[in-house]
């Protein structure tokens, strides 16, 4: 008898909600909350290069746990992803319209990533 120490050692959480455990070590009970994982995400790649006359390049958003949502915008009418909004690991495609003037640039931003895009003119 006496006192002594007791550890939990904890996997990470991973998923979007935060979970409990009861423990009871000598009749006593004692309850182990444990945060929600946090959504992080990657954007590749983090710059996009077109031609005058590319329609479509695609940007691939990696979340780090599934069902974290996201955005996706344009800075820019020429550019536009098809998909506006969802949640986890996806490729967005991205719309540009075709380009007769001089060099021009965007940006997008997918889950607060910036994704600095620059198209070529004719």
């Amino acid at each position: 008898m006496g006192s002594g120490a007791v550890t939990l050692t904890l996997e990470p959480n991973p998923v979007r909600d935060a979970r409990t455990a009861t423990v009871t070590v000598n009749a006593q009970t004692f309850r182990v909350v444990q945060d929600a994982a946090r959504c992080t995400y990657t954007v590749s790649p983090a710059s996009l290069d077109a031609t005058f006359d590319t329609p479509t390049l695609t940007v691939t958003v990696t979340v780090s746990v599934a069902g974290c949502p996201w955005t996706a915008t344009a800075s820019e009418s020429w550019i536009r992803p098809r998909t506006s909004s969802g949640s986890g690991t996806a490729a967005i495609t991205i719309d540009i319209d075709q380009n007769t003037g001089d060099v021009r640039h965007a940006f997008l931003t997918i889950a607060g990533q910036r994704v600095n895009v620059t198209q070529r003119g004719r």
